[in-house]
């Protein structure tokens, strides 16, 4: 990392350490700071990229569920379950990086701590409930499976553009996670629940599909991969 963007990440540590403290955030590490709830650490993060010797910076929010993780084998304490950017919070998603100038610095740090109020807290207040967390893995991997079917119904390249312009801009919140990771966090809260044998069966949808995939390199690495979170959630027995 560039001695000029270390320096200027820790400037940018300090003008925030103390407005987030207010907030009840402390800090974790270098533009990390977290909130320790009863099993649960909120967090937000602040990553940063140098480019033409200027940093820009975003913002996301995190949270950890000590439960989860522990069962997953996932033992950095600053290891998240999930994670929220800024921008897919904001009403049209848009992209937007700060640039760190110290000529404008108090009202940058104002308009990302009014960000941080407005997007970031109220959605790690909404998430930080593992129910919460459960209806929501349980809505996307439904929702996705559907999106798929009627992708795969439309004829053109302009349909299936249109189609997913429309998906991107219904307003429906949906965490940055990928299939996999839906299915492994949600079997996880089933065998938290006592519902192995839901965890089990979920798990064995995965494989099933692989199988029918008829994809052989891929599919012998990820049924090995699902067959390792069997054994670790259910037992070497895969009970």
């Amino acid at each position: 990392m560039a001695k000029s963007l270390v320096s200027t990440e820790k400037l940018l540590d300090a003008l925030l350490a103390e407005p987030l403290l207010e907030l009840g955030f402390r800090r974790a590490q270098r533009l990390v700071y977290r909130r320790d709830l009863s099993g649960i650490t909120q967090l937000l993060r602040f990553p940063t990229r140098l480019q033409n010797n200027v940093m820009l910076f975003n913002a996301n929010a995190a949270i950890r569920f000590e439960k989860i993780e522990a069962l997953l084998g996932n033992a950095d304490p600053l290891f998240p379950t999930l994670d929220m950017p800024v921008h897919l919070l904001r009403p049209r998603k848009e992209h937007i990086e700060w640039q760190f100038l110290p000529e404008s610095l108090g009202g940058l740090i104002e308009q990302v701590l009014a960000d941080c109020r407005q997007y970031l807290l109220p959605f790690l207040d909404s998430m930080s409930a593992m129910e919460s967390l459960k209806s929501q893995l349980l809505y996307e991997i439904e929702h996705y499976a559907n999106v798929a079917v009627q992708r795969a119904r439309l004829s053109s390249e302009a349909e299936r553009v249109k189609f997913d312009v429309a998906l991107k801009n219904d307003g429906r919140l949906r965490l940055v996670l990928g299939p996999e990771q839906r299915v492994e966090k949600l079997a996880a809260i089933y065998v938290l629940d006592g519902q192995k044998d839901s965890a089990g069966h979920l798990i064995d949808n995965e494989l099933a599909k692989l199988q029918r995939a008829k994809q052989l390199p891929p599919q012998i690495a990820q049924c090995l991969r699902w067959r390792r979170l069997k054994e670790v959630l259910l037992g070497a027995d895969g009970k």
